[in-house]
Formats: C-alpha cells, sequence, structure tokens
C-alpha cells in the first residue's frame, strides 16, 4: 500500500514522523560538526597545556573526565561531549591562560 493509498491522518503522522527523524538527524550532524570543530581547535594546545591542569583548576574534575568529553567516549553506553556551558568554561580557561601566558612573557622580556 502506497502513500497515495494512506488516509490524511495516517498521511499526517507519517509527515510528523519524518519531520521529527530529520530534525533528529539534524541534531546529530550538528553535534558531531561542533565536537570536530572543537576537537580540531583544541590539538595543538592539548599537546602544549597538560589538560589535568585545565581540568581540575577549571573544572574541578578528573583529567579523564575532560578527556572522554573532549574524545567523544561512551560513558555509561552513551557518548558524551561537553555542553555549552562547559566549552564557555574552556574558552575562558584557555582565555586566563593565555593572558598569563602573557603576562609572564612581558615579565621576562
Amino acid at each position: 500500500s502506497g502513500f497515495n493509498q494512506k488516509s490524511e491522518s495516517e498521511k499526517e503522522a507519517f509527515c510528523r514522523a519524518f519531520e521529527e527523524g530529520a530534525e533528529e538527524a539534524i541534531n546529530r550532524a550538528d553535534a558531531l560538526i561542533n565536537y570536530v570543530n572543537v576537537k580540531r581547535n583544541l590539538q595543538e594546545i592539548l599537546n602544549i597545556m597538560p589538560i589535568s591542569y585545565i581540568s581540575e583548576t577549571y573544572f574541578k574534575r578528573s583529567r579523564s573526565w575532560l578527556s572522554q568529553r573532549l574524545n567523544g567516549n561512551l560513558v555509561n553506553g552513551l557518548p558524551v561531549s561537553l555542553t555549552p556551558n562547559e566549552l564557555k568554561i574552556l574558552s575562558d580557561a584557555l582565555n586566563d591562560i593565555s593572558d598569563k601566558i602573557k603576562t609572564a612573557a612581558r615579565s621576562i622580556a
């Protein structure tokens, strides 16, 4: 039985389900793009700056907690990532570290 043989309510239900599925797929794609961008932008920084310092100083969490989120690891069977609020904390942390490095550099030049 094709779509055209369905009742109007069945067609509407199908369209709603299709839209919900498409929206969920878009949200997952956006989350993946965000994760890749964060990971790419942090690649060099994380080779320079110990992740444990950032996680303990700014998040009050373990190195593994931050590492799991930056790597998109599974925790209790679900992939984890940084929330928008946690991304803001990370951004603020990097700015704070940058300021400290600049102050130290100026003091020795």
